[in-house]
Protein backbone atom coordinates (compact mmCIF):
# COMPACT_ATOMS: atom_id res chain seq x y z
CA UNK A 1 0.00 0.00 0.00
CA UNK A 2 1.32 3.38 -0.89
CA UNK A 3 1.73 6.01 1.83
CA UNK A 4 -0.57 8.25 -0.11
CA UNK A 5 -3.36 5.66 0.27
CA UNK A 6 -3.16 5.58 4.10
CA UNK A 7 -5.14 8.80 4.77
CA UNK A 8 -7.89 7.64 2.41
CA UNK A 9 -8.13 4.24 4.14
CA UNK A 10 -8.29 5.89 7.54
CA UNK A 11 -11.05 8.12 6.25
CA UNK A 12 -13.04 5.11 5.08
CA UNK A 13 -12.53 3.41 8.47
CA UNK A 14 -13.67 6.50 10.35
CA UNK A 15 -16.73 6.73 8.14
CA UNK A 16 -17.48 3.06 8.90
CA UNK A 17 -17.07 3.64 12.63
CA UNK A 18 -19.30 6.69 12.41
CA UNK A 19 -22.01 4.80 10.56
CA UNK A 20 -21.83 1.89 13.00
CA UNK A 21 -22.05 4.28 15.95
CA UNK A 22 -25.02 5.99 14.37
CA UNK A 23 -26.72 2.62 13.86
CA UNK A 24 -26.14 1.65 17.49
CA UNK A 25 -27.57 4.98 18.64
CA UNK A 26 -30.64 4.48 16.42
CA UNK A 27 -31.19 0.96 17.75
CA UNK A 28 -30.81 2.04 21.38
CA UNK A 29 -32.92 5.11 20.82
CA UNK A 30 -35.79 3.08 19.44
CA UNK A 31 -35.45 0.60 22.29
CA UNK A 32 -35.50 3.24 25.01
CA UNK A 33 -38.08 5.61 23.60
CA UNK A 34 -41.61 5.50 24.90
CA UNK A 35 -43.17 4.50 28.16
CA UNK A 36 -45.13 1.39 29.03
CA UNK A 37 -48.85 1.95 29.64
CA UNK A 38 -49.69 2.25 33.30
CA UNK A 39 -50.98 -0.83 35.09
CA UNK A 40 -54.74 -0.56 35.53
CA UNK A 41 -56.22 -0.58 39.03
CA UNK A 42 -59.24 -2.61 40.09
CA UNK A 43 -62.38 -0.85 41.23
CA UNK A 44 -63.86 -1.36 44.68
CA UNK A 45 -67.35 -2.28 43.48
CA UNK A 46 -67.13 -6.01 44.20
CA UNK A 47 -64.60 -6.05 47.04
CA UNK A 48 -67.26 -6.55 49.72
CA UNK A 49 -68.66 -9.70 48.06
CA UNK A 50 -67.02 -12.89 49.30
CA UNK A 51 -66.13 -15.70 46.90
CA UNK A 52 -65.91 -19.25 48.27
CA UNK A 53 -63.66 -21.00 45.74
CA UNK A 54 -64.23 -24.44 47.30
CA UNK A 55 -68.01 -24.10 46.98
CA UNK A 56 -67.69 -22.88 43.39
CA UNK A 57 -65.45 -25.86 42.63
CA UNK A 58 -68.12 -28.19 43.97
CA UNK A 59 -70.73 -26.76 41.64
CA UNK A 60 -68.41 -26.85 38.61
CA UNK A 61 -67.67 -30.47 39.52
CA UNK A 62 -71.38 -31.27 39.23
CA UNK A 63 -71.76 -29.40 35.94
CA UNK A 64 -68.89 -31.40 34.40
CA UNK A 65 -70.76 -34.66 34.91
CA UNK A 66 -73.26 -33.74 32.21
CA UNK A 67 -71.68 -34.98 28.96
CA UNK A 68 -72.95 -32.10 26.81
CA UNK A 69 -71.16 -33.12 23.63
CA UNK A 70 -72.06 -31.19 20.48
CA UNK A 71 -72.15 -32.54 16.92
CA UNK A 72 -72.28 -30.88 13.50
CA UNK A 73 -75.39 -32.89 12.70
CA UNK A 74 -78.08 -31.62 15.08
CA UNK A 75 -79.95 -34.92 14.76
CA UNK A 76 -77.01 -36.76 16.30
CA UNK A 77 -76.77 -34.59 19.42
CA UNK A 78 -77.79 -36.35 22.62
CA UNK A 79 -80.25 -33.83 24.07
CA UNK A 80 -80.77 -35.38 27.50
CA UNK A 81 -77.49 -34.13 29.07
CA UNK A 82 -78.19 -30.57 27.84
CA UNK A 83 -81.70 -30.59 29.28
CA UNK A 84 -80.51 -32.13 32.54
CA UNK A 85 -77.79 -29.47 32.87
CA UNK A 86 -80.33 -26.73 32.23
CA UNK A 87 -82.54 -28.12 35.01
CA UNK A 88 -79.53 -28.36 37.31
CA UNK A 89 -78.65 -24.70 36.68
CA UNK A 90 -82.07 -23.63 37.93
CA UNK A 91 -81.46 -25.37 41.24
CA UNK A 92 -77.83 -24.32 41.57
CA UNK A 93 -78.51 -20.62 40.91
CA UNK A 94 -82.00 -19.92 42.29
CA UNK A 95 -81.70 -16.12 42.39
CA UNK A 96 -80.64 -15.90 38.75
CA UNK A 97 -83.67 -18.02 37.82
CA UNK A 98 -86.19 -16.49 40.22
CA UNK A 99 -87.27 -13.83 37.76
CA UNK A 100 -86.37 -10.99 40.10
CA UNK A 101 -84.75 -8.71 37.55
CA UNK A 102 -83.11 -11.39 35.42
CA UNK A 103 -85.02 -12.57 32.34
CA UNK A 104 -84.22 -15.84 30.57
CA UNK A 105 -84.77 -16.72 26.91
CA UNK A 106 -84.22 -20.15 25.36
CA UNK A 107 -82.80 -20.80 21.89
CA UNK A 108 -82.81 -24.57 21.51
CA UNK A 109 -80.27 -25.70 24.12
CA UNK A 110 -78.79 -22.18 24.09
CA UNK A 111 -79.78 -19.65 26.76
CA UNK A 112 -79.80 -15.86 27.02
CA UNK A 113 -80.01 -14.08 30.37
CA UNK A 114 -80.76 -10.35 30.63
CA UNK A 115 -80.21 -8.44 33.91
CA UNK A 116 -81.42 -4.87 33.57
CA UNK A 117 -79.05 -2.26 34.96
CA UNK A 118 -79.82 0.84 36.99
CA UNK A 119 -79.01 2.97 33.92
CA UNK A 120 -80.69 1.05 31.08
CA UNK A 121 -79.87 3.75 28.52
CA UNK A 122 -76.16 2.99 28.89
CA UNK A 123 -74.72 0.57 26.33
CA UNK A 124 -74.85 -2.91 27.87
CA UNK A 125 -72.23 -5.55 28.61
CA UNK A 126 -72.47 -8.87 26.75
CA UNK A 127 -70.77 -11.92 28.28
CA UNK A 128 -70.44 -15.14 26.26
CA UNK A 129 -69.75 -18.74 27.22
CA UNK A 130 -70.82 -22.17 25.98
CA UNK A 131 -72.06 -25.36 27.58
CA UNK A 132 -71.04 -27.86 24.91
CA UNK A 133 -67.75 -29.73 24.99
CA UNK A 134 -65.69 -31.90 22.67
CA UNK A 135 -65.71 -35.65 23.32
CA UNK A 136 -63.02 -37.50 25.22
CA UNK A 137 -61.81 -39.90 22.55
CA UNK A 138 -61.95 -43.58 23.43
CA UNK A 139 -58.41 -44.03 22.13
CA UNK A 140 -57.07 -41.68 24.83
CA UNK A 141 -59.33 -42.82 27.68
CA UNK A 142 -56.59 -44.83 29.38
CA UNK A 143 -54.28 -41.80 29.37
CA UNK A 144 -56.58 -39.71 31.59
CA UNK A 145 -55.49 -39.47 35.22
CA UNK A 146 -59.10 -38.80 36.24
CA UNK A 147 -62.40 -39.59 34.56
CA UNK A 148 -63.09 -37.00 31.81
CA UNK A 149 -66.73 -36.67 32.91
CA UNK A 150 -66.30 -37.41 36.61
CA UNK A 151 -65.72 -33.84 37.81
CA UNK A 152 -63.24 -35.05 40.40
CA UNK A 153 -61.60 -32.55 42.76
CA UNK A 154 -58.08 -33.60 43.69
CA UNK A 155 -54.63 -32.12 44.18
CA UNK A 156 -56.01 -28.59 44.12
CA UNK A 157 -57.68 -29.00 40.71
CA UNK A 158 -61.07 -29.80 39.25
CA UNK A 159 -60.58 -32.43 36.53
CA UNK A 160 -62.69 -33.09 33.46
CA UNK A 161 -63.78 -32.11 29.99
CA UNK A 162 -64.95 -28.51 30.02
CA UNK A 163 -62.78 -27.17 32.83
CA UNK A 164 -60.73 -25.16 30.35
CA UNK A 165 -63.19 -25.02 27.45
CA UNK A 166 -65.60 -23.68 28.56
CA UNK A 167 -67.87 -24.69 31.43
CA UNK A 168 -65.53 -23.01 33.91
CA UNK A 169 -66.28 -19.54 32.54
CA UNK A 170 -70.01 -20.33 32.25
CA UNK A 171 -70.16 -21.40 35.89
CA UNK A 172 -67.98 -18.46 37.00
CA UNK A 173 -70.39 -16.02 35.35
CA UNK A 174 -73.39 -17.69 37.00
CA UNK A 175 -71.56 -17.48 40.34
CA UNK A 176 -70.87 -13.77 39.85
CA UNK A 177 -74.50 -13.01 38.98
CA UNK A 178 -75.83 -15.09 41.89
CA UNK A 179 -73.41 -13.46 44.36
CA UNK A 180 -74.30 -9.95 43.21
CA UNK A 181 -78.03 -10.70 43.48
CA UNK A 182 -77.52 -12.16 46.96
CA UNK A 183 -75.68 -9.00 48.00
CA UNK A 184 -78.58 -6.88 46.79
CA UNK A 185 -76.52 -4.89 44.31
CA UNK A 186 -77.51 -3.99 40.77
CA UNK A 187 -75.19 -3.37 37.82
CA UNK A 188 -75.13 0.09 36.33
CA UNK A 189 -75.16 -1.31 32.80
CA UNK A 190 -77.60 -3.98 31.66
CA UNK A 191 -75.85 -7.34 31.48
CA UNK A 192 -76.56 -9.86 28.73
CA UNK A 193 -75.24 -13.38 29.26
CA UNK A 194 -75.40 -15.71 26.24
CA UNK A 195 -74.75 -19.43 26.67
CA UNK A 196 -74.12 -21.28 23.41
CA UNK A 197 -74.97 -24.92 22.75
CA UNK A 198 -72.73 -25.71 19.77
CA UNK A 199 -69.63 -23.50 19.87
CA UNK A 200 -67.39 -26.50 19.23
CA UNK A 201 -69.13 -27.11 15.89
CA UNK A 202 -69.36 -23.55 14.49
CA UNK A 203 -72.04 -22.11 16.80
CA UNK A 204 -74.71 -21.46 14.19
CA UNK A 205 -77.57 -23.02 16.15
CA UNK A 206 -76.77 -21.25 19.43
CA UNK A 207 -74.69 -18.09 19.07
CA UNK A 208 -75.88 -17.49 15.51
CA UNK A 209 -79.53 -17.32 16.56
CA UNK A 210 -78.87 -15.32 19.73
CA UNK A 211 -76.79 -12.76 17.84
CA UNK A 212 -79.62 -12.32 15.34
CA UNK A 213 -82.07 -11.87 18.23
CA UNK A 214 -79.92 -9.08 19.71
CA UNK A 215 -79.53 -7.39 16.35
CA UNK A 216 -83.30 -7.39 15.79
CA UNK A 217 -83.69 -5.56 19.09
CA UNK A 218 -81.01 -3.01 18.30
CA UNK A 219 -78.71 -4.10 21.15
CA UNK A 220 -75.28 -2.52 20.74
CA UNK A 221 -72.97 -3.55 23.63
CA UNK A 222 -70.14 -1.30 24.74
CA UNK A 223 -68.12 -4.50 25.14
CA UNK A 224 -68.52 -8.16 24.19
CA UNK A 225 -66.38 -10.68 26.06
CA UNK A 226 -65.93 -14.35 25.17
CA UNK A 227 -63.41 -17.08 25.92
CA UNK A 228 -60.17 -17.09 23.96
CA UNK A 229 -56.89 -16.06 25.54
CA UNK A 230 -55.70 -16.23 29.12
CA UNK A 231 -53.25 -15.20 31.86
CA UNK A 232 -49.94 -16.59 30.66
CA UNK A 233 -46.77 -17.24 32.63
CA UNK A 234 -43.48 -18.20 31.02
CA UNK A 235 -44.89 -17.93 27.51
CA UNK A 236 -42.71 -15.06 26.26
CA UNK A 237 -38.91 -14.87 26.26
CA UNK A 238 -37.53 -12.33 28.69
CA UNK A 239 -40.92 -11.47 30.21
CA UNK A 240 -41.21 -12.36 33.90
CA UNK A 241 -44.57 -10.72 34.53
CA UNK A 242 -47.88 -12.49 34.02
CA UNK A 243 -49.28 -11.48 30.62
CA UNK A 244 -53.00 -10.95 30.23
CA UNK A 245 -53.20 -11.72 26.52
CA UNK A 246 -56.44 -10.26 25.20
CA UNK A 247 -57.74 -11.60 21.90
CA UNK A 248 -58.68 -8.56 19.83
CA UNK A 249 -59.52 -10.61 16.74
CA UNK A 250 -59.61 -14.20 15.54
CA UNK A 251 -58.57 -15.87 12.33
CA UNK A 252 -61.00 -16.66 9.56
CA UNK A 253 -61.95 -20.14 8.44
CA UNK A 254 -62.06 -21.96 5.14
CA UNK A 255 -62.16 -25.51 3.83
CA UNK A 256 -60.46 -25.90 0.47
CA UNK A 257 -60.87 -29.03 -1.61
CA UNK A 258 -58.12 -30.39 -3.85
CA UNK A 259 -59.40 -32.85 -6.46
CA UNK A 260 -57.20 -34.96 -8.73
CA UNK A 261 -58.70 -37.13 -11.49
CA UNK A 262 -57.05 -39.78 -13.64
CA UNK A 263 -57.77 -43.01 -15.48
CA UNK A 264 -58.65 -46.01 -13.38
CA UNK A 265 -57.61 -49.56 -14.08
CA UNK A 266 -55.72 -52.43 -12.52
CA UNK A 267 -53.01 -51.54 -10.01
CA UNK A 268 -50.60 -53.99 -11.67
CA UNK A 269 -50.28 -51.67 -14.68
CA UNK A 270 -50.27 -48.10 -13.32
CA UNK A 271 -50.17 -45.30 -15.91
CA UNK A 272 -47.67 -42.47 -15.84
CA UNK A 273 -50.13 -40.30 -13.88
CA UNK A 274 -52.39 -41.54 -11.08
CA UNK A 275 -54.88 -39.50 -9.08
CA UNK A 276 -53.29 -40.35 -5.75
CA UNK A 277 -49.77 -39.39 -6.82
CA UNK A 278 -51.06 -36.14 -8.36
CA UNK A 279 -52.87 -35.26 -5.14
CA UNK A 280 -49.80 -36.19 -3.07
CA UNK A 281 -47.62 -33.86 -5.13
CA UNK A 282 -50.15 -31.06 -4.66
CA UNK A 283 -50.20 -31.54 -0.89
CA UNK A 284 -46.41 -31.56 -0.77
CA UNK A 285 -46.23 -28.43 -2.93
CA UNK A 286 -48.67 -26.58 -0.66
CA UNK A 287 -46.63 -27.61 2.38
CA UNK A 288 -43.49 -26.25 0.74
CA UNK A 289 -45.14 -22.93 -0.18
CA UNK A 290 -46.71 -21.39 2.94
CA UNK A 291 -48.35 -18.00 2.85
CA UNK A 292 -46.40 -14.91 3.84
CA UNK A 293 -45.90 -13.93 7.48
CA UNK A 294 -47.24 -10.70 9.00
CA UNK A 295 -45.43 -8.85 11.78
CA UNK A 296 -47.67 -5.79 11.55
CA UNK A 297 -51.15 -5.16 12.90
CA UNK A 298 -51.95 -7.10 16.06
CA UNK A 299 -48.38 -8.42 16.28
CA UNK A 300 -47.07 -4.85 16.37
CA UNK A 301 -49.20 -4.12 19.41
CA UNK A 302 -48.22 -7.35 21.15
CA UNK A 303 -44.48 -7.06 20.54
CA UNK A 304 -44.35 -3.37 21.44
CA UNK A 305 -46.15 -3.98 24.73
CA UNK A 306 -43.99 -6.97 25.68
CA UNK A 307 -40.80 -5.11 24.80
CA UNK A 308 -41.18 -2.88 27.87
CA UNK A 309 -40.85 -5.99 30.05
CA UNK A 310 -37.76 -7.43 28.33
CA UNK A 311 -34.06 -7.03 29.15
CA UNK A 312 -32.31 -4.34 27.11
CA UNK A 313 -30.74 -6.63 24.47
CA UNK A 314 -34.04 -8.38 23.71
CA UNK A 315 -35.81 -5.04 23.76
CA UNK A 316 -33.40 -3.71 21.15
CA UNK A 317 -34.29 -6.63 18.88
CA UNK A 318 -38.05 -6.42 19.50
CA UNK A 319 -38.28 -2.65 19.02
CA UNK A 320 -36.19 -2.67 15.83
CA UNK A 321 -38.22 -5.06 13.72
CA UNK A 322 -37.23 -3.10 10.62
CA UNK A 323 -33.79 -4.69 11.06
CA UNK A 324 -34.41 -7.84 13.10
CA UNK A 325 -37.82 -8.81 11.74
CA UNK A 326 -36.42 -11.85 9.97
CA UNK A 327 -34.86 -13.12 13.19
CA UNK A 328 -38.13 -12.68 15.09
CA UNK A 329 -40.10 -14.46 12.37
CA UNK A 330 -37.69 -17.44 12.31
CA UNK A 331 -38.00 -17.84 16.08
CA UNK A 332 -41.78 -17.68 15.94
CA UNK A 333 -42.05 -20.01 12.94
CA UNK A 334 -40.28 -22.75 14.86
CA UNK A 335 -43.27 -23.24 17.21
CA UNK A 336 -46.83 -24.09 16.11
CA UNK A 337 -48.59 -21.53 18.33
CA UNK A 338 -46.52 -18.45 17.45
CA UNK A 339 -46.39 -19.53 13.81
CA UNK A 340 -50.19 -19.59 13.74
CA UNK A 341 -50.25 -15.97 14.94
CA UNK A 342 -48.00 -14.94 12.05
CA UNK A 343 -49.75 -16.29 8.98
CA UNK A 344 -52.61 -18.13 7.36
CA UNK A 345 -52.03 -21.83 7.97
CA UNK A 346 -53.04 -24.92 5.97
CA UNK A 347 -53.76 -28.31 7.51
CA UNK A 348 -54.85 -31.35 5.46
CA UNK A 349 -57.57 -32.97 7.56
CA UNK A 350 -59.44 -35.37 5.24
CA UNK A 351 -57.95 -37.38 2.36
CA UNK A 352 -60.07 -39.84 0.37
CA UNK A 353 -59.27 -42.13 -2.55
CA UNK A 354 -59.91 -45.68 -3.62
CA UNK A 355 -62.09 -48.53 -2.44
CA UNK A 356 -59.93 -51.66 -2.89
CA UNK A 357 -56.21 -52.26 -2.81
CA UNK A 358 -55.76 -53.53 -6.37
CA UNK A 359 -57.79 -50.96 -8.35
CA UNK A 360 -56.65 -47.48 -9.26
CA UNK A 361 -59.09 -44.76 -8.09
CA UNK A 362 -60.31 -42.32 -10.72
CA UNK A 363 -60.51 -39.56 -8.11
CA UNK A 364 -58.45 -38.52 -5.10
CA UNK A 365 -59.51 -35.58 -2.97
CA UNK A 366 -58.24 -33.78 0.11
CA UNK A 367 -59.82 -31.20 2.35
CA UNK A 368 -57.50 -28.50 3.58
CA UNK A 369 -58.51 -26.57 6.71
CA UNK A 370 -57.25 -23.00 6.31
CA UNK A 371 -57.21 -20.55 9.21
CA UNK A 372 -57.12 -17.09 7.66
CA UNK A 373 -54.90 -14.36 9.12
CA UNK A 374 -56.53 -10.90 9.45
CA UNK A 375 -54.01 -9.51 6.95
CA UNK A 376 -55.19 -11.99 4.27
CA UNK A 377 -58.54 -12.31 2.52
CA UNK A 378 -60.33 -15.47 1.39
CA UNK A 379 -59.70 -14.49 -2.24
CA UNK A 380 -55.97 -14.17 -1.54
CA UNK A 381 -55.89 -17.53 0.23
CA UNK A 382 -57.64 -19.28 -2.65
CA UNK A 383 -55.36 -17.60 -5.19
CA UNK A 384 -52.31 -18.73 -3.21
CA UNK A 385 -53.45 -22.36 -3.16
CA UNK A 386 -54.08 -22.31 -6.90
CA UNK A 387 -50.63 -20.82 -7.48
CA UNK A 388 -48.99 -23.41 -5.22
CA UNK A 389 -50.44 -26.40 -7.09
CA UNK A 390 -50.32 -24.89 -10.56
CA UNK A 391 -49.36 -27.32 -13.32
CA UNK A 392 -50.21 -30.46 -11.34
CA UNK A 393 -53.67 -30.95 -12.84
CA UNK A 394 -55.47 -30.57 -9.53
CA UNK A 395 -58.79 -28.72 -9.23
CA UNK A 396 -59.09 -26.25 -6.34
CA UNK A 397 -62.43 -25.18 -4.88
CA UNK A 398 -63.66 -23.34 -1.79
CA UNK A 399 -66.34 -25.20 0.16
CA UNK A 400 -69.33 -23.59 1.87
CA UNK A 401 -69.00 -22.08 5.32
CA UNK A 402 -65.87 -19.98 4.71
CA UNK A 403 -65.54 -16.69 6.56
CA UNK A 404 -63.07 -13.82 6.70
CA UNK A 405 -61.06 -13.03 9.83
CA UNK A 406 -62.90 -10.99 12.47
CA UNK A 407 -62.48 -7.20 12.69
CA UNK A 408 -59.70 -6.01 15.01
CA UNK A 409 -60.93 -4.43 18.24
CA UNK A 410 -59.06 -1.47 19.82
CA UNK A 411 -56.45 -2.04 22.51
CA UNK A 412 -57.27 1.24 24.22
CA UNK A 413 -60.36 3.12 25.29
CA UNK A 414 -63.13 2.63 27.85
CA UNK A 415 -63.88 -1.05 27.21
CA UNK A 416 -60.18 -1.96 27.25
CA UNK A 417 -59.71 -0.10 30.54
CA UNK A 418 -62.71 -1.81 32.15
CA UNK A 419 -61.32 -5.16 31.09
CA UNK A 420 -57.88 -4.23 32.41
CA UNK A 421 -59.31 -3.22 35.79
CA UNK A 422 -61.03 -6.61 36.08
CA UNK A 423 -57.72 -8.35 35.34
CA UNK A 424 -56.03 -6.16 37.95
CA UNK A 425 -58.55 -7.38 40.54
CA UNK A 426 -56.93 -10.83 40.47
CA UNK A 427 -53.42 -10.05 39.15
CA UNK A 428 -52.39 -6.44 39.89
CA UNK A 429 -49.02 -6.86 38.18
CA UNK A 430 -50.36 -8.33 34.95
CA UNK A 431 -49.25 -6.88 31.62
CA UNK A 432 -52.22 -6.38 29.30
CA UNK A 433 -51.41 -6.99 25.64
CA UNK A 434 -53.42 -7.57 22.44
CA UNK A 435 -53.28 -10.95 20.74
CA UNK A 436 -54.66 -12.94 17.83
CA UNK A 437 -56.88 -15.94 18.64
CA UNK A 438 -55.73 -18.66 16.26
CA UNK A 439 -58.86 -20.78 16.65
CA UNK A 440 -62.53 -19.82 16.58
CA UNK A 441 -64.99 -18.61 19.20
CA UNK A 442 -68.69 -17.75 19.37
CA UNK A 443 -67.64 -14.06 19.45
CA UNK A 444 -67.44 -13.99 15.66
CA UNK A 445 -71.24 -14.27 15.45
CA UNK A 446 -71.63 -11.09 17.53
CA UNK A 447 -68.73 -9.08 16.06
CA UNK A 448 -71.01 -6.78 14.04
CA UNK A 449 -72.78 -5.60 17.21
CA UNK A 450 -69.82 -3.78 18.81
CA UNK A 451 -66.40 -2.38 17.95
CA UNK A 452 -65.01 -3.75 21.25
CA UNK A 453 -65.12 -7.54 21.01
CA UNK A 454 -62.59 -9.35 23.19
CA UNK A 455 -61.69 -12.98 23.67
CA UNK A 456 -60.27 -13.59 27.12
CA UNK A 457 -60.99 -15.31 30.39
CA UNK A 458 -58.55 -15.43 33.30
CA UNK A 459 -57.31 -18.99 33.15
CA UNK A 460 -53.79 -19.22 34.53
CA UNK A 461 -51.81 -21.18 31.98
CA UNK A 462 -48.20 -22.11 31.38
CA UNK A 463 -46.95 -23.52 28.06
CA UNK A 464 -47.14 -27.07 29.45
CA UNK A 465 -50.88 -26.61 30.12
CA UNK A 466 -51.85 -25.80 26.54
CA UNK A 467 -52.11 -29.46 25.35
CA UNK A 468 -54.78 -30.03 28.02
CA UNK A 469 -57.25 -27.86 26.05
CA UNK A 470 -59.29 -30.40 24.05
CA UNK A 471 -56.71 -32.91 25.27
CA UNK A 472 -56.01 -35.40 28.03
CA UNK A 473 -56.29 -34.41 31.71
CA UNK A 474 -58.11 -31.13 31.18
CA UNK A 475 -58.24 -29.35 34.54
CA UNK A 476 -58.46 -26.00 36.31
CA UNK A 477 -57.10 -24.94 39.69
CA UNK A 478 -59.64 -24.44 42.48
CA UNK A 479 -58.04 -21.12 43.41
CA UNK A 480 -58.01 -20.00 39.78
CA UNK A 481 -61.73 -20.78 39.49
CA UNK A 482 -62.39 -18.48 42.44
CA UNK A 483 -60.37 -15.77 40.71
CA UNK A 484 -62.54 -16.13 37.64
CA UNK A 485 -65.64 -15.38 39.69
CA UNK A 486 -63.94 -12.26 41.10
CA UNK A 487 -63.01 -11.19 37.56
CA UNK A 488 -66.60 -11.43 36.31
CA UNK A 489 -67.91 -9.65 39.41
CA UNK A 490 -65.61 -6.75 38.59
CA UNK A 491 -66.91 -6.61 35.03
CA UNK A 492 -70.58 -6.84 35.97
CA UNK A 493 -70.32 -4.18 38.68
CA UNK A 494 -67.88 -1.87 36.88
CA UNK A 495 -68.67 1.82 37.14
Amino acid sequence: MKRSDAPALKGVLWIGVGLLSALVLVLLGRALVGEAPGRLVASEASAAIMVDAEAVAGRLSQALRFATISHRDAERVERAPFMALREWLVGAYPLVHAGGGVARHAFGEGLMYVWEGSEPLEAPLLLLAHLDVVPAEAASASAWTRSPFGGEIADGFIWGRGTLDDKSSAIAIFEALEAALAAGVQPRRTVYFALGEDEEVQGTRGAGRMAAWLEERGVRPFMILDEGMALLDGAFDGVDATVGLIGVTERGYATIELLAEAEGGHSSMPPERTAVFALSRALARLDERPMATHLGGVMDGLLDRLSFEQPLLQRVVTRNRWLFGGLIVRRMESKPGPNAMLRTTFAPTIVRAGEVENALPTQARAWINARVHPADSLDEVLAHVRWAVEGLGVEVSLLEGAREAAPVSPSEGEAWDVLGAAVAAIEPGAVLAPGLVVGATDARHYAHLSESVYRFFPLRLRPADLPRIHGVDERIGVENLGEMVRFYLELVLAE
